[in-house]
């Protein structure tokens, strides 16, 4: 028999030439699976932000009726008559109710009702232009509709849209919007000084 002098390391050397392709495939493999991971987060996260934007555009109208009825001279038990609003649809045109004065001029001699009004039909005006289209889709509050209401004297605003996700219905002793489902509503009570 002859003895054969075996080198394992040059052995070693030439079967590890290059990358396999199982070696290559679950590689790529992995990098599909982040990506994918990372496209789905960017989803989330643009859905979140545009739901976070539209919870501050209803706040700024919330705060915008808060401030014209508390900046208002009507006595607090009056309130609830003066700026009596029957709910508003954004699929309707805001009317400018009582005689129908323009009171946003400096020095007008307007009364308190035809402020409130005034007060109101500009509120609807904000509305409208938050239920903005564009190109079939929503830019803002979307079917947006709002009631103002009093208990027991003090103001109590309702915004409700269409949401993207599911929300949830909110306590069910608001008039506004209180059967839709899967709709975001906001609530507001009285200012606090």
């Amino acid at each position: 028999m002859k003895n054969f002098n075996i080198n394992y390391k040059l052995i070693k050397i030439i079967n590890q030439q290059g990358v396999g392709m199982v070696e290559v495939m679950v590689a790529l493999l992995v990098f599909s699976v982040g990506m994918l991971g990372i496209a789905s987060l960017q989803m989330v996260s643009l859905k979140t932000s545009f739901e976070a934007e539209q919870r501050y555009e209803a706040t700024v109208l919330v705060d915008d009726i808060m401030s014209r009825i508390t900046a208002s001279d009507v006595p607090m038990q009056d309130r609830s008559t003066v700026y009596d609003m029957a709910p508003y649809d954004s699929a309707s045109t805001p009317v400018l109710g009582g005689s129908g004065k323009d009171c946003n001029l400096i020095g007008s001699d307007c009364s308190q009702a035809e402020i409130a009004a005034w007060d109101i039909f500009q509120w609807q005006m904000a509305i409208k232009a938050q239920a903005v289209q564009h190109d079939g889709e929503s830019q803002g509050l979307k079917g947006a509709k709002a009631c103002l209401e009093f208990h027991g004297g003090s103001p109590r605003v309702t915004i409700v849209w269409e949401s993207m996700s599911e929300m949830g219905n909110g306590p069910g002793d608001i008039g506004c919007g209180g059967t839709l489902d899967g709709k975001y509503r906001h609530y507001s009570g009285p200012r606090r000084p």
